[in-house]
């Protein structure tokens, strides 16, 4: 029933396109863009709920996105024609968006927000070849903010998925797991029990904040809980198997984490996965598939010879290294090919070492990261002594050494 809404919704937009010349655009109508971010030019002006991140770009990529969804909707239901029509249309609206808003080099023609290279990722519009150039702009972006966010409502529910979909989820873990202002957990560690419609809709010290459009029940940034369940947990869709028939389990591990459980009442039945890690090397894995349902299970860091075990029905039928499962409840322990909580030496970046809270203290002593510029987070302590000779100490460098040595 809701299919004629979304090509209702589609030929809205791409009656817009066409009365501005059909070149795979949306350009009219009011926009709100990344409502409520928090990279607004002026950043003193609270009141303003509109973010930086150019307005006709933002809706070009949802223009695109809608008709991606259009498309696999039309194809799901057995509507060939449209299917066609809808794949047709979103790729060139891919191309109209890469040649207007993108230089050859992956860089942008607009200022390249964080949202703007989150939508880029997750949506797949960028130059050919060029996804490392936008998933590097977008981890500076990140950078310069201290491995804090400052989408709205448009990059935040992409943004954590971005990252893990792109090689770079411990970065998704630290935006997840940061405690300060502006995280999900600042607000839970002021007494939050449902997200807020503003990053700061209550100030540090409880009250709330003077600005309008308060909410305290708000789902848009509480859309990181789809990354919980897809990425953290695992548990995710195949969008060749509608409601829910197979589903894929992909769990990413994390050492600050320590555990996650998770299941999803789909319209096929009950999906179940957790993971706990006993120490740094080794975890424990659950997963349950409903019946008449299967699932593929692709597990972390496991070693190949666990695939080798023929008395678990996990392994029962392994192709390519994925567990391919029928209805039932499996699990295993097994010692990961390497350990969690990464080791770090004179070499690894210093944004990667700020971003441990463990590593920061670890090292406060003999190096401070904190007083550290951020224009030299991207050089190693190694690089950073050599940049400036003798900024820091020999013995303290060795000190350094032993202790990053050590992990966490």
């Amino acid at each position: 029933t809701e299919y004629p809404v979304m090509k209702t919704w589609v030929e809205r937009m791409r009656r817009d396109d066409t009365e501005d010349g059909g070149r795979g655009l949306w350009l009219r109508g009011r926009q709100l863009g990344d409502w409520l971010a928090l990279d607004k030019p002026d950043p003193k002006d609270a009141e303003n709920p509109f973010g930086a991140t150019d307005l006709q770009y933002t809706a070009s990529c949802f223009y695109f996105y809608s008709t991606e969804l259009t498309m696999k909707a039309a194809r799901a239901l057995g509507y060939a024609e449209d299917a066609e029509d809808y794949a047709a249309l979103s790729q060139k609206i891919r191309g109209a968006v890469i040649s207007e808003y993108f230089n050859p080099d992956g860089s942008f023609k607009i200022e390249g927000t964080q949202t703007a290279c989150v939508l880029s990722l997750f949506f797949g519009i960028y130059p050919e070849g060029k996804k490392d150039v936008v998933l590097e702009q977008l981890k500076s972006r990140l950078r310069a903010k201290d491995w804090h966010l400052d989408t709205g409502f448009c990059g935040t529910p992409f943004l954590c998925r971005a990252l893990s979909d792109n090689g770079a989820n411990d970065i998704a873990y630290t935006l997840f797991l940061n405690d300060d202002f502006p995280s999900w957990l600042y607000e839970v560690k002021l007494g939050a029990t449902t997200v807020w419609e503003r990053w700061n809709s209550l100030l540090e010290d409880g009250t709330i904040s003077g600005t309008s459009m308060n909410s305290m029940n708000h789902y848009s940034y509480g859309s990181v809980l789809e990354w919980m369940f897809r990425h953290a947990a695992g548990i995710d869709s195949i969008d060749e198997a509608p409601g829910f028939r197979k589903a894929r389990f992909a769990p990413t591990l994390n050492r600050r984490v320590r555990s996650m459980e998770a299941s999803y009442d789909s319209a096929s039945g009950v999906y179940a996965c957790s993971w706990e890690l006993t120490d740094r090397e080794h975890v424990t894995l659950s997963v349950t598939v409903p019946f008449n349902c299967s699932a593929l299970l692709t597990l972390p860091q496991a070693p190949q010879e666990i695939y080798e075990d023929r008395t678990n029905p996990m392994f029962a039928d392994v192709q390519e290294g994925v567990c391919h499962l029928h209805a039932g409840t499996y699990t295993v322990s097994y010692q990961l090919v390497e350990p969690l909580g990464q080791t770090y030496d004179l070499d690894t970046p210093m944004w990667k070492l700020k971003a441990e809270p463990e590593i920061v203290e670890k090292l406060r002593d003999v190096l401070d990261l904190t007083t550290i510029a951020e224009e030299y987070m991207g050089r190693s302590v190694r690089g950073y002594q050599d940049m400036f000779k003798g900024s820091i100490d020999k013995s303290l460098l060795e000190q350094v050494e032993v202790r990053l040595a050590e992990g966490r």
